[in-house]
């Protein structure tokens, strides 16, 4: 792989750049994203050659070391990412054990933060969670998995037979996965949302007003009172919360979604980058210049 210099980029509130000898107009126009996260107190892109930008924080102690990744995940204050040699490297308050990775290793994927803990996929199929654990939610169970993902209090998982597994607090039915195999899981708040390998949205715990009862779908995103999937032909369907689907120019594929409270934001084929709100108004995140 071909030598990359290492840039994480920060704006605050008012797009201003946080970053010596830049300024927003200096950014080029023609960046690519592999990823927008939306988090409880930040909001993040990832381009497609590695390099982090963060805007909308509450918490400035939340940021990762310089540096290129893969993935990134957002947390309550804190924030951690995969680079480019599969470790994982996180930011934010160091007295608070989210804010650290999950020790020495390498080979991580499939990287999923809650509230306050997170989980990530280890070598071929080990789920390792950190984090708070006042709830078991840092406690994943043995055997092969091939998703994870962390919520408020819960995690939950997809096994490499597909079928879907939690632990954590359960205190409105959200870690009680219903039977049958998974192609895609989310955990949120007090409910988790999962893609069935027939495409079809399955959500327990606490009920989310609008779920989508027909369509096939590939992919689902939850967080706080809010849940987004994608259907196979790329359209994101929204719901909870009053969120409402994106306004974006007829033919927009979206390969990949994030929600956050009330707000969610998406990555199109094209590896363009929309956000939007509860009313589906569309806005850039202010992270780059695209075209």
């Amino acid at each position: 792989m071909r030598s990359l210099i290492a840039l994480v980029l920060v704006f605050g509130c008012s797009n201003e750049c946080f970053i010596e000898g830049l300024n927003c107009e200096d950014q080029s126009p023609g960046v690519r994203f592999s990823a927008v996260v939306v988090g409880p107190s930040q909001s993040c892109t990832l381009t497609v050659d590695g390099a982090v930008a963060c805007w909308d924080s509450r918490d400035p102690g939340a940021r990762l070391p310089a540096g290129r990744y893969t993935e990134i995940a957002l947390g309550e204050a804190h924030i951690c990412g995969v680079t480019l040699d599969g470790t994982i490297a996180c930011g934010g308050n160091p007295n608070l054990p989210q804010s650290m990775g999950p020790g020495p290793g390498a080979n991580f994927h499939g990287l999923s933060a809650g509230a306050h803990h997170n989980c990530a996929i280890a070598g071929a199929s080990s789920a390792v969670c950190w984090g708070s654990n006042s709830e078991g939610e840092t406690t994943p169970p043995t055997g092969s998995i091939d998703v994870v993902t962390a919520g408020l209090t819960h995690s939950c998982a997809i096994r490499t037979d597909g079928t879907a597994v939690c632990w954590g607090s359960n205190l409105s039915g959200e870690a009680t996965p219903p039977a049958g195999r998974f192609y895609a899981i989310a955990a949120s708040s007090f409910y988790t949302c999962g893609v069935t390998d027939r495409r079809a949205i399955v959500c327990w715990g606490q009920v989310l007003d609008g779920q989508p009862t027909e369509g096939s779908f590939v992919s689902i995103s939850a967080g706080g009172v809010s849940a987004c999937a994608i259907d196979v032909a790329g359209k994101p369907a929204c719901w909870g919360g009053g969120l409402s689907n994106p306004r974006v120019p007829e033919g927009t594929v979206f390969t990949a979604i994030s929600v956050g409270n009330q707000k969610a934001c998406g990555v199109t084929s094209t590896q363009r980058a929309y956000c939007w709100s509860q009313a589906g108004e569309v806005f850039i995140p202010p992270a780059f210049t695209q075209p």
